[in-house]
């Protein structure tokens, strides 16, 4: 069993089970504030650093095209490495969860410099991964997850989480039931 920022997406429900969604979060984009860059459109033309292989990376592809933006994506094998791209001047934004982007404030030399742009461009379920074909211990996972949510014990977590990331304690996002899961 695995609790960490790990994506449920469908090429991995081939591999492993997933408990319930634990957290959503949103695809969002770090980027330089001297950009001017108010939307992903006003990114045309400008390179966008993402680790690769990670929903987020998917997630930047699909709005590019969806968006019709021209922008050139840069790939990282880390988020330590995509910051360092940033920073660096070989990238003008770096796509990642909106709340790992607040988090990743501490890791930048000078958080004045850069702002998260309000788009959301994709939608990243958080869960608990599980050996495939555990049903057993799915369903039991599940039911403790119900539970906590019932009686509203995950709250004392959050906003102490969201402190450590510099966050306003609603940023969560809210996702509706429709939306797809990721690949």
């Amino acid at each position: 069993m695995e609790c960490g920022t790990t994506t449920a997406t469908l090429s991995r429900m081939g591999q492993v089970d997933f408990s319930n969604p634990i957290w959503v979060d949103a695809t969002a984009l770090l980027v330089k504030k001297s950009l001017g860059a108010k939307t992903m459109g006003n990114l045309a033309g400008k390179s966008i650093a993402v680790v690769s292989g990670t929903p987020n990376a998917q997630a930047l592809e699909d709005a590019l095209k969806k968006g019709l933006v021209t922008a050139k994506v840069v790939p990282a094998k880390t988020y330590d490495e995509a910051i360092a791209l940033l920073e660096g001047g070989k990238a003008d934004a770096l796509a990642a969860g909106r709340v790992m982007l607040l988090g990743m404030g501490s890791k930048l030399k000078d958080t004045s410099l850069y702002e998260i742009l309000d788009d959301d461009i994709g939608y990243v379920p958080y869960a608990i991964m599980l050996p495939l074909g555990a049903s057993g211990l799915r369903q039991a996972v599940n039911r403790a997850l119900s539970r906590d949510l019932r009686q509203r014990r995950h709250l004392r977590h959050l906003p102490r989480h969201l402190r450590q990331c510099k966050a306003d304690p609603g940023v969560a996002h809210h996702v509706p039931s429709s939306t797809p899961i990721p690949e």
